[in-house]
C-alpha cells in the first residue's frame, strides 16, 4: 500500500497541466492535467457560528497514446483524492474523494473511424472509506467500514469494436466483456459486500459493455470530458451497472486552474447507505469542485 501511494505521489510530481508532448521521431502523444487545491477556515469567538476546517484535494488525468496507419495503443490513468479535517467530532479527518482508474487498449484500425481493440481496465480506490452514523438517541458518532483498496476493485477485460470521430467522440461495444469484482478486505468479504458470495473475495461475470466517451473544448482554456460505461451480465440482461463521470477543467492562468467533476454509479448488486438511515439499492452520486495550483513543464 505504501509503495502504491509513493508511486502515485511521484506521478503527481511528474504530471503536467493542459500539456501535450510529442516529437518528430515518435508516434507517441502524451497528455495530462494536474490540479491541487487547499482551503482553511479558522474561527475564534465567531458570533455567526461555524466550524474550523482544513481540506486538501488533487485531481490527475494522464494519457499516452500511439497511433500508426494500422494500429493504435491507448493508455490512461485517472486519479483523485481529497481529505477534510473539520470540527471537534470523534472522527475529524474524513475522505471526500478517492478514485483510481487504469486502462489500456491495443487494436487494429479497419479505417479512419472503426477499430477492433483488446483491452483492460482497473477501477478502485486507494484508502479506506467509512459510513458515519449515530445509533438511537446517543449523540456519540460511530463509523462503519464500507470500502478499502481493491474492495471493491473492478477489473474489466474486453474485446471491443470502436467507432471514433476525430478526437471528439468515441462509441464502443464489447460483446465479450469479462468483469471481475474483487473484495480483498477480509471484513467486507466475510459480509458478502459488493455482490460477492460471503467469504469469497472475487466474483466473475461474462457480459456486454457499452461505452461512450466525449471530449471537447468549450472555449479557450476550458475542456469538458464525459465517460459513460454500462455493463450487463449475459445471465441478467435486464440489469445494468452504470458508471458515468464528467470533468470540466478550466485553466484560469499559467498557475491557477479549477475543475468540476461529477460521478454517477448504479449497481443493482450493491446496497448503499441512504439519507434516511436505511440501506438498499440506489443511485450513488457525487460532485467535486477544486480550485488550486497548476503545474506545467
Amino acid at each position: 500500500m505504501r509503495l502504491l501511494t509513493s508511486f502515485f505521489f511521484a506521478l503527481l510530481l511528474c504530471s503536467y497541466a493542459q500539456a501535450q508532448v510529442t516529437s518528430k521521431d515518435s508516434l507517441w502523444i502524451h497528455q495530462g492535467s494536474f490540479a491541487a487545491n487547499f482551503s482553511n477556515v479558522s474561527l475564534h469567538n465567531w458570533a455567526a457560528g461555524g466550524q474550523n476546517s482544513l481540506s486538501l484535494g488533487t485531481v490527475v488525468s494522464l494519457s499516452s497514446s500511439r497511433e500508426s496507419e494500422t494500429t493504435l495503443w491507448n493508455n490512461k490513468l485517472d486519479f483523485a483524492y481529497g481529505l477534510i479535517r473539520q470540527g471537534e467530532s470523534a472522527f475529524r479527518t474524513r475522505k471526500t474523494d478517492d478514485q483510481l482508474i487504469l486502462a489500456s487498449d491495443y487494436g487494429y484500425k479497419i479505417n479512419d473511424r472503426w477499430s477492433v481493440l483488446a483491452g483492460t481496465q482497473v477501477r478502485t480506490q486507494m484508502d479506506v472509506g467509512y459510513e458515519y452514523f449515530k445509533e438511537g438517541t446517543s449523540d456519540e458518532e460511530q463509523r462503519r467500514k464500507i470500502s478499502a483498496f481493491m474492495a471493491p476493485g473492478y477489473v474489466m477485460v474486453n474485446l471491443t469494436a470502436q467507432y471514433k470521430y476525430k478526437n471528439l467522440l468515441s462509441l464502443a461495444v464489447s460483446p465479450v466483456s469479462n468483469r471481475i469484482t474483487f473484495v480483498l478486505d477480509d471484513d467486507l468479504a466475510a459480509a458478502g459486500a459488493f455482490g460477492v458470495t460471503p467469504g469469497e473475495k472475487s466474483r466473475y461475470e461474462l457480459g456486454v459493455t457499452l461505452r461512450k466517451t466525449l471530449e471537447f473544448k468549450v472555449m479557450e482554456n476550458t475542456t469538458f470530458k464525459s465517460d459513460l460505461n454500462m455493463f450487463s451480465s449475459y445471465k441478467t440482461l435486464d440489469k445494468w451497472v452504470v458508471n458515468w463521470g464528467t470533468l470540466l477543467m478550466m485553466k484560469v492562468n499559467k498557475y491557477i486552474t479549477t475543475n468540476f467533476g461529477t460521478q454517477l454509479i448504479y449497481d443493482p448488486d450493491v446496497d448503499v447507505p441512504k439519507d434516511d438511515g436505511t440501506t438498499g439499492k440506489g443511485v450513488q452520486f457525487k460532485h467535486v469542485l477544486n480550485l488550486g495550483l497548476a503545474l506545467t513543464y
